[in-house]
């Protein structure tokens, strides 16, 4: 009797090996670059996404409500899309400076970091494609405009997307700068966004 697994179950089993060690690792690298990123560093104050289900979208479907008649509730689709923009944009924004930091920190090489810039870039299209097939018909002019601004700063997270990885390519200061431009101004857009300012 043999002792080796078959093919398909070592595969499996190099699967689930590769999972157990990587997501721990993720968590523990995201934990430590979140701590060398704590406000106190930067004298960035952090985005305080409590009572996020009012961020984005959702702030412009409050909005209606207040000024609907009486009893009228706001759209709890605007709502929910408007909150998980808000937090698709905050979250992008962080893994664009996590992936940044760990190559900084040489906690990855920029050969392992493109390939997550490249996952973190396609989730953003993915998100842009589907904003771009709502029916804006269907949105009143607040929701409108708080879905330009949110399409305004997936633009920023792309070029930010850019720039990394050209200042990972050249090596050129240039590319780093206007990475760290498009994130002061991305960082500024989310933050009113999620205000609802």
């Amino acid at each position: 009797m043999s002792t080796t697994a078959p093919p398909a179950r070592r595969w499996l089993f190099v699967v689930a090996g590769f999972v157990a060690v990587l997501v721990p690792g993720l968590v523990v690298v995201g934990v430590v670059l979140l701590q060398r990123l704590a406000p106190r560093d930067r004298g960035e104050e952090p985005v305080a996404l409590e009572g996020a289900a009012d961020a984005g979208l959702a702030r412009a479907g409050k909005a209606r409500k207040d000024g609907a008649s009486a009893g009228e509730e706001p759209d709890p689709f605007v709502e929910a899309l408007g909150s998980l923009t808000g937090a698709h944009l905050y979250q992008s924004y962080l893994n664009l400076g996590l992936l940044a930091d760990a190559v900084e920190s040489e906690v990855y090489t920029p050969e392992q970091a493109r390939d997550m810039l490249a996952t973190v870039g396609g989730t953003m299209e993915a998100v842009e494609k589907h904003l771009d097939r709502l029916p804006r018909s269907r949105l009143d002019e607040a929701e409108r405009e708080q879905l330009d601004r949110a399409r305004e700063l997936i633009g920023l997270l792309r070029t930010q997307t850019r720039e990394l990885k050209a200042y990972w390519d050249t090596d050129k200061q240039e590319h780093a700068d206007r990475f760290q431009k498009a994130r002061e101004q991305a960082l500024e857009g989310i933050k009113a966004l999620l205000d609802g300012d």
